[in-house]
């Protein structure tokens, strides 16, 4: 029985070749965008699922609030960690690291620049127990000082092979013996790395606690929970850190909670991290749990939109199938019988469908992960989460497409239906239902429209705003710590270069991991309004390498001796401690151990934007250094290699242990906004997706109606009506409900959008024209799909369309 409903049915669509390629098309490319987001968002969620144990396993992090400033990151002191093993019975394992991001190898006078660094103590491996070994044992891999565990690829990578055991590796100076291999750690990982190292923490360090430097995760038993942790990590803070802040600060830690401070340490489910934080000095930047639910919505709704095509034209054609179901009931067909058929239609659509699906999205992977800066396989189709929820989609989407037609023609009456007149195809209920559904569809188009366009305009805003210093034409030289002495001579053996403007050691700005930050009081300041703020080591002339405005007193000069310890701070700052004239006033640097440093302050810069636009400018302290981490490059316009050249060769004389790494300030500022840019364009692609998928069932929907009046216009030109007339009859009731939808879509996409804005502190305006961009543009689309048909019809003789009365 079963197999003669789906020859049926299969027999059917052959002989509607037009809906039955509209409704193919349109499910398979709403089930293919359905497919590659749903691979992508179950990778998001199996962030860190591969160690044992991994629901137990948190990291710890530290809340600070002094005064008006505030400070939340996954950084913690070190000896927090093993005070825990030894004070709370629920902690079994902790471990401590530092990672770097930027290590040079040298193997053989070869080098290998660019390589993620774990410096950990003995007991890492204990906590993430989830790396296969290939080569020797993690049993006592860092016990011991200069020992080195690495990847498959990275010993592949300095070595050549893999069984590298016992091979000797030099790290900036530093012989490391390799104690064993394992393989890479799984992409889904929120912390990447190369090789993990022994570390070495000073006994002073080993009980500083109000320096915090460290990463810190801990592994908990079976029965201990988030809450226990959390009160013994407050009981941490009341026993070990508030005596090192009164004796460091001068007043109690009441006091400080008092006057609206706060210091606390909190953990952090293993398993959130990738989704749920968004902090300073995450190893890279991390997913977020409100992208994974909006391109669920938007895979969902694509798939709607191809499921309401199916419903639409089979409603519509209602009267094309109204004798065939009246002769089955007469013949005896139930109405379950009938409907079965119905939905086997759209089943087997669904199934063909399914099976297009599948190609289109594994010849679309690399295209998807170049754009959603992702790294899908695929064999990640055949994971059994894909697979079951590839099955229930398959027949959800089967179902709900299926199944108000199948109600629908099933309940004809055989004696009503085998009349002449169409009534049944164009009832108030279901007409109303096809506009409904259609302006639902063109809702949810106008929506993705705009909101790709207020992405693009934010991701251009962002690009084009004014920083107060020029990126342009900015060569960075990384490690430049790896220099030493020989920094100031390298800077200024590139100053004699002609085509370099000027140049200058300074920090790390445009990173994605903050900047540093320390305690500073003004003036004669007490101990208990010190301050955090960032500050940035930075060399003689990095204001004319960066061209930063000094709006008042003067920049450093190398000449003065006095120099050295004075400081230059931005506009925040000096507005922050309410200072008119900041030129002359003191900054006060204490130091946990009681010690402290004073600073005069001989110049103001306009604020500039040296992180993400998410942020806001705030307050800068710039600390002279006669070297640092960078070394920035002004180059003159022209072409940059022919200079960058010489600067490898000065590079090379000064430091050949070491490898010469430049980029440019430019690339650094976009890639903070990477993010951005990518969700603008996965916007665009499903914009384009739905208004195409909408499109195919308006067109489907035009070509009914146009076949449907074919009498209708043939009397009206036969009495005289001219085709814009026609057109606009047929156009009317289509644009209509476009108009609606604009209505419908502009409060939906302004709410969502100005959510998503408000991550940044500086933003565009929503203008109105956006909407009225995105309404035309829908408009425009749908106008063009209906007008073929309109202009089709109305261009055809009245002889002919009155041929058969």
């Amino acid at each position: 029985m079963l197999r003669n409903y789906l020859k049926i049915a299969g027999r059917a669509l052959q002989r509607r070749p037009g809906p039955t390629l509209i409704n193919v098309f349109g499910l398979t490319v709403g089930l293919a965008v359905c497919l590659l987001i749903g691979l992508w968002v179950n990778q998001e969620l199996h962030y860190d699922q591969f160690h044992p144990d991994a629901e137990q396993i948190y990291r710890l992090g530290l809340d600070l609030k002094m005064q008006d400033q505030e400070m939340k990151g996954p950084i913690t002191a070190a000896p927090l960690g093993p005070a825990l093993v030894d004070n709370v019975p629920e902690v079994q394992e902790a471990t401590r690291f530092r990672y770097d991001s930027d290590v040079g190898f040298q193997v053989e006078a070869s080098d290998f620049p660019n390589t993620r660094v774990i410096w950990a103590d003995t007991s890492f491996f204990d906590v993430f127990a989830g790396f296969d070994v290939l080569h020797g044992s993690l049993d006592r891999a860092l016990h011991g000082d200069e020992v080195i565990v690495l990847t498959a690829s990275t010993a592949s990578r300095l070595f050549g092979r893999t069984d590298v055991v016992g091979r000797t590796a030099d790290l900036n100076g530093s012989v490391q013996e390799v104690t064993a291999v394992i393989q890479d750690p799984p992409r889904t990982t929120h912390m990447p790395f190369d090789a993990v190292g022994s570390i070495e923490i000073s006994p002073r360090m080993q009980d500083m606690w109000v320096s915090n430097n460290y990463y810190t995760y801990v592994k908990l038993t079976e029965a201990a929970t988030a809450t226990s942790l959390q009160s013994k990590l407050d009981e941490m803070v009341s026993t070990f850190v508030a005596p090192q802040v009164k004796e460091f600060v001068g007043i109690s830690m009441e006091e400080m909670m008092g006057n609206g401070a706060r210091y606390r340490y909190y953990a952090m489910p293993l398993l959130d991290i990738h989704l749920r934080s968004d902090t300073a000095f995450e190893f890279r930047p991390n997913g977020s749990i409100t992208y994974v639910y909006t391109f669920s919505a938007i895979a969902l709704f694509i798939l709607l939109l191809a499921c309401i095509n199916f419903m639409n034209l089979a409603t519509a054609r209602a009267s094309e199938r109204a004798t065939e179901v009246g002769m089955r009931k007469a013949l005896g067909a139930a109405r379950g019988q009938l409907a079965a058929q119905f939905l086997g239609e759209a089943m087997i659509m669904t199934a063909t469908a399914t099976v297009a699906a599948l190609g289109v999205a594994l010849i679309s992977l690399p295209l998807f992960n170049s754009v959603a800066a992702t790294e899908l396989r695929a064999s990640d189709v055949l994971q059994p989460e894909i697979l079951l929820g590839g099955l229930v989609v398959i027949v959800g989407v089967g179902l709900i497409a299926g199944s108000y037609p199948a109600f629908a023609l099933s309940r004809f009456q055989p004696a009503l239906v085998l009349k002449t007149d169409d009534r049944h195809s164009s009832g108030g209920h279901g007409r109303r239902l096809r506009q409904g559904l259609v302006v639902l569809q063109f809702s949810v188009s106008i929506a993705l429209i705009a909101g790709t366009f207020i992405v693009q305009n934010q991701f251009d805003y962002v690009q084009s705003k004014r920083l107060g210093l020029d990126k342009e034409q900015v060569a960075v030289i990384n490690r430049a710590w790896s220099l030493e002495e020989d920094q100031p001579r390298y800077i200024e053996r590139l100053r004699h270069l002609p085509s370099v403007v000027a140049a200058a050691a300074g920090s790390a700005i445009f990173q994605s991991d903050g900047v540093s930050n320390t305690l500073f009081l003004p003036d004669d300041a007490p101990m208990s309004q010190a301050q955090t703020f960032n500050y940035l080591s930075v060399g003689f002339g990095l204001d004319e390498a960066l061209n930063l405005n000094v709006i008042a007193g003067r920049s450093f000069d190398e000449g003065r001796e006095a120099d050295s310890s004075a400081v230059m701070i931005n506009e925040a700052l000096a507005a922050r401690f309410g200072w008119d004239d900041p030129v002359g006033h003191r900054l006060r640097e204490p130091s946990p151990d009681g010690t402290e440093r004073e600073w005069t302050v001989i110049g103001v810069v306009e604020d500039f934007h040296y992180q993400s636009m998410r942020y806001n400018v705030d307050p800068l302290v710039l600390r002279p250094s006669r070297w640092a981490s960078r070394v920035y490059v002004r180059l003159a316009p022209g072409d940059a290699m022919p200079i960058l050249s010489d600067m490898r060769l000065f590079w090379a004389d000064l430091n050949p242990e070491n490898p010469f790494q430049y980029s440019f300030l430019d690339q650094s500022y976009a890639s903070l906004h990477r993010d951005t840019q990518r969700t603008g364009r996965l916007f665009s692609i499903f914009a384009g997706v739905a208004i195409l998928i909408a499109c195919l069932g308006l067109f489907g929907l035009a070509t009914y109606t146009a076949q449907r009046r074919t009498r209708e216009i043939g009397i009206r030109k036969a009495l005289g009506a001219t085709v814009p007339e026609i057109v606009a009859l047929l156009s009317r009731e289509f644009m209509l409900l476009v108009m609606i939808a604009f209505l419908v879509a502009l409060p939906v996409a302004y709410v969502t959008m100005n959510g998503w804005l408000s991550d940044f502190a500086y933003r565009v305006d929503i203008g109105v024209g956006v909407f009225v961009f995105a309404g035309a543009l829908a408009m425009i689309v749908a106008l063009l799909t209906v007008g073929y048909h309109a202009v089709k019809a109305a261009r055809v003789h009245p002889a002919h369309s009155l041929r058969g009365e």
